[in-house]
């Protein structure tokens, strides 16, 4: 076999085993080209909102492209996060898969509600994302995702304080083609994801992507049929393109639909409160409130992966999202450009939960959210002989209308209780950012973004009759709004020392807008409705990247220092009646170090090694109102503080032209705190991942087959807690499950 057809089998197998520099490479390009070059492939992103390469641009970035992510069994945003250095993502607990908790260098959320919004920056094709509760975006004909960490406050300003994820999609192409992947699997799984490119005219072009993901649940009911953790999810996307000589016009419009029969959930242990612990207040314990049938440890999972169940109130995930958006790019000239991006998003989630998960009714809650976002941001893009820069403006509207439904027998009386609030956050911002080259290897950037929010609410409590031991009445309501504006700069600095190695250092402000409490609490200010205050981030980032002269090794590192004011924690109060309240709280002052390394290398023209490490330290040096819930010695939450991944691609090409390729891929991180407390008592053991996949892709390229796995070594491990005395309120100690061994069947077509 020559040389030239060794190599460019090679590529096809490259491609279909997804392999990535950085952990990136566009791998349909590298297939399409000939030639016998194993050098790894130049990544272009777009991460300072215009194209460049990602060895140039003095931001800490881990570029994934789509078939990559596939290849190292990367299912959705929660599994990529794995791979992402100081990068973790944990559930949220209530309502699990609706929404997680992504945090990067230590900053994040813990709370799913309207009242909390994340502080991870999360955009579809330059359109942001609001919503916690639907964040985990599944993997779907995605040219690749960009994760930059540390603030990104002026270009992507909103909510972007701890960095920024972007989903990058396809784009039409006007050329007549497509693919289409079809998986089966453990727990009767059943997928299917492909797309169509077709063109329309000299201008037009189209294309159509689709997915969907179906499985059983993995937690078995003991004392019923029935699962939880089940999987159905489903993603189309419309995309039209218009390009002339001076005018690119893209519309899109995306419909996703997230169903599960529930949280995967399991009960630790069964405690019995009394009202001298400040749970539900209640006459004899929880055994007097259902005679005949305790509230007892026979009520605990009596398995790893089991729950009593509950067939009379079942649970339930369920989320629908439409997004019809519009990028208009036009050339005034050859050195300045219009850009206007217009999005419209329609929301609707709804969750039941039964708490304790059990037939006994001890604690029952359903929410609904239903929300409307439109955004509008206009920018212009210059560029001279040493000099790039660009402008914008950013105009938000954002009107959740949140229903809670809560239903605890043990409460006095057992009274039903519906929570109703309508928000509505108004914001808009201004910015500009420009890079200037001092000299040919030194340039200078500078940036500036003046943000502005106002936030309402109106909330209301109805129950089914007064319950004059909590001080609660039936119409109780309550309103504020409030309004907070801040102004974050950023200031880097680039030195090209070399041909191969870049150093930058910057320094960078973040903000998240503060908030309203939507708790009605009798006694409290206005009723508890009442604001907490924002998050302000200052950040001191260092870098190197690195590529050897034959352009097989890559090695970036960065070494960051954080300080943030007003971290918003959720926390929990106790009512006039000894009930719960959930309330946002304000830690005061917070500090986090750490350093980040990513290694990308081809060891020789058929093996090739990716690995990522850090490390990090975090810790409150204030408590602010948040005294009640963390401690000076707490630990951060959702932060480990090591990680790192291996992983390796290896191929062969076989007589008939044909190619096999093997692929591994092993995340690990260190022991840590699902959630905010003051005695690091949630915390959550180290976990390491192995994923494997096994791929022969036939002679002509066309015609592929996987064979692949997740969590391999089948650890049983938690992705999120809740314990008695800490966020239980309801009695038991609970904790939800992550996925066990799955090994699916692929086969991929392209044409």
């Amino acid at each position: 076999m020559s040389n030239t057809k060794r190599s460019n089998c090679f590529k096809r197998l490259f491609a279909a085993i997804g392999i990535s520099a950085a952990i990136a490479v566009p791998v349909h390009t590298q297939a399409q080209q000939s030639g016998a070059s194993s050098l790894l492939e130049e990544v272009v992103v777009t991460a300072r909102r215009r194209e460049e390469s990602l060895q140039e641009t003095p931001i800490a970035i881990t570029a994934l492209t789509g078939d990559g992510m596939v290849s190292m069994g990367i299912e959705n945003s929660t599994d990529m996060a794995r791979f992402i250095p100081n990068m973790n993502a944990m559930q949220l607990g209530l309502g699990g898969g609706l929404g997680d908790n992504y945090t990067i260098r230590g900053i994040g959320t813990d709370r799913l509600f309207p009242d909390s919004e994340s502080g991870v920056g999360i955009y579809i094709d330059d359109v942001f994302f609001p919503r916690v509760a639907a964040n985990v975006v599944d993997i779907v004909e995605l040219e690749r995702v960009e994760v930059l960490r540390g603030p990104q406050g002026t270009l992507f300003g909103r909510n972007s304080m701890a960095g920024t994820i972007r989903y990058v999609t396809r784009k039409p192409t006007g050329e007549l083609g497509g693919n289409v992947r079809a998986t089966t699997g453990s727990y009767n799984r059943l997928g299917v994801i492909g797309s169509v490119d077709f063109p329309l005219s000299d201008n037009w072009a189209g294309l159509v992507s689709f997915g969907s993901d179906r499985r059983d649940g993995y937690i078995e009911h003991e004392r019923g049929p029935g699962t939880n953790g089940s999987k159905d999810n489903a993603t189309l996307r419309g995309k039209l393109r218009y390009e002339s000589d001076r005018l690119t016009v893209d519309l899109g419009y995306t419909d996703t639909s997230v169903r599960s029969n529930g949280t995967p959930i399991v009960i630790l242990s069964v405690s019995q409160p009394t009202d001298s612990r400040g749970y539900f207040p209640f006459v004899g314990g929880y055994n007097n409130a259902f005679p005949g049938n305790p509230w007892d440890d026979t009520w605990a999972s009596q398995g790893q992966y089991s729950i009593p169940g509950n067939q009379s109130e079942p649970d339930f995930n369920v989320m629908d999202q439409q997004v019809l958006e519009m990028t208009i790019n036009y050339d005034i000239s050859d050195s300045l450009t219009f850009r206007s991006i217009t999005a419209a998003t329609d929301l609707e989630y709804e969750w039941s939960m039964d708490m304790d998960e059990s037939e006994l009714p001890v604690f029952t809650n359903r929410f609904a959210e239903r929300n409307e976002v439109f955004q509008q941001e206009f920018q212009l893009l210059g560029e001279a002989d040493r000099f790039n820069w660009q402008a914008g403006v950013f105009l938000y509207n954002e009107q959740p209308d949140y229903d809670q439904w809560t239903t605890a027998t043990v409460q006095e009386g057992g009274a039903p209780r519906l929570r109703q609030q309508n928000y509505e956050t108004d914001a808009y911002a201004v910015f500009a950012q420009g890079t200037y080259a001092i000299s040919d290897a030194l340039s200078l950037t500078a940036g500036v973004r003046y943000t502005d929010e106002e936030k309402s609410i109106f909330s209301i409590v109805s129950i089914s009759e007064s319950l004059p031991g909590m001080g609660l009445q039936q119409g109780l309501n309550a309103s504020n709004t409030a309004s907070w504006s801040a102004t974050t700069p950023m200031l880097s600095l680039a030195y090209q020392a070399n041909d191969n190695l870049m150093l930058y250092g910057s320094l960078s402000e973040g903000f998240k807008g503060g908030g309203l409490n939507f708790n009605i609490r009798p006694g409290g200010e206005n009723l508890g409705i009442v604001p907490f205050d924002p998050e302000e981030a200052t950040s001191f980032e260092v870098g190197a990247k690195w590529n050897s002269d034959d352009g097989n090794i890559i090695v970036n590192t960065a070494l960051f220092s954080t300080e943030l004011t007003g971290q918003q924690l959720n926390g929990t109060i106790l009512g006039p009646g000894g009930g719960f309240i959930g309330i946002q709280l304000n830690a005061g002052e917070s500090s986090m170090t750490g350093a980040e390394v990513e290694f990308t290398g081809n060891v020789t023209d058929n093996f090739q090694l990716r690995a990522s490490a850090a490390i990090f330290d975090g810790g409150f040096d204030s408590l602010g109102t948040a005294a009640s819930v963390i401690g000076l010695n707490s630990k951060m939450p959702n932060a480990p503080e090591s990680s790192y991944s291996l992983g390796g691609s290896y191929e062969t090409v076989l007589a008939n032209g044909g190619g096999l390729g093997f692929n591994f891929d092993y995340a690990w991180r260190d022991d840590v705190q699902a959630n905010r407390n003051p005695n690091n008592e949630l915390t959550l053991p180290d976990l390491g991942i192995l994923n494997a996949s096994v791929v022969y892709n036939f002679p002509g390229d066309q015609l592929s087959v996987t064979l692949g796995g997740t969590n391999l070594t089948d650890e049983y491990y938690f992705t999120a807690f809740r314990r008695r005395d800490i966020q239980a309120p309801f009695g038991s100690t609970n904790g939800n499950v992550g996925r066990p061994r799955e090994v699916s069947l692929a086969a991929s077509f392209r044409f």
